[in-house]
This record gives structure tokens, sequence and C-alpha cells, in this order.
């Protein structure tokens, strides 16, 4: 019973929800930040996305995501967007830094 009462606290701790902070420059663009917007929150456990900043070549958001900053930035490298690039400069615990590069 014990060890499957710690099965339990391991799982529900491993789906828990944390907030990552996006820094994402090249915003300039204004239709590829919503693309890449809209792909983000179409990637699994991406239950929320909140922007903080928005300047003319930069944005600051935030998801909840089921996961690590790494675990959205291996989800994010391996989608393709039509009209642009993602560069991932930074991954570091809750926070990414991304440039979006035109294509």
């Amino acid at each position: 019973e014990m060890a499957m009462q710690l099965t339990s606290a391991w799982e529900s701790e491993s789906k828990q929800q944390s907030l990552v902070e996006i820094n994402i420059h090249g915003t300039s663009e204004l239709a590829n930040f919503i693309k890449f917007r809209k792909a983000l929150g179409k990637i699994p456990g991406v239950t929320a996305i909140n922007i903080k900043v928005m300047k003319a070549d930069e944005s600051i958001i935030f998801v909840e995501y089921e996961g690590t900053a790494q675990s959205l930035a291996d989800e994010l490298l391996l989608r393709t967007f039509e009209s642009f690039g993602v560069d991932i400069y930074e991954v570091s615990p809750g926070r990414l830094g991304i440039v979006l590069v035109a294509g």
C-alpha cells in the first residue's frame, strides 16, 4: 500500500504545472509571433499562455506547462514553422530565450 501511495504521489508531482517564462526576440513580424503562440498552444501539456510584456521587437510570455523548460524547448525544436524559424538561445529552470528568425 505504501508503494502505491508513493507511486501516486510521484505521478501527481510529475504532472504538476510549472510556469515557464519565455523571452521572445524577433516579434516585430506580428504574424510570425501569432503563429508561434498558436503552435505553442497546441503542444501537449500547455494549458495557458499569458503575455506579460510586448515591445516593438521583444515579448515576454508566461506558459503554464506540465513539464520542465527543457522539455518545452525540446517540443518547440520538433515543430516546423512555415514562414520563420525558432532559435533557442537560453534554457534554464523556468525560463526560455527564443529568437523568431524570418525565413
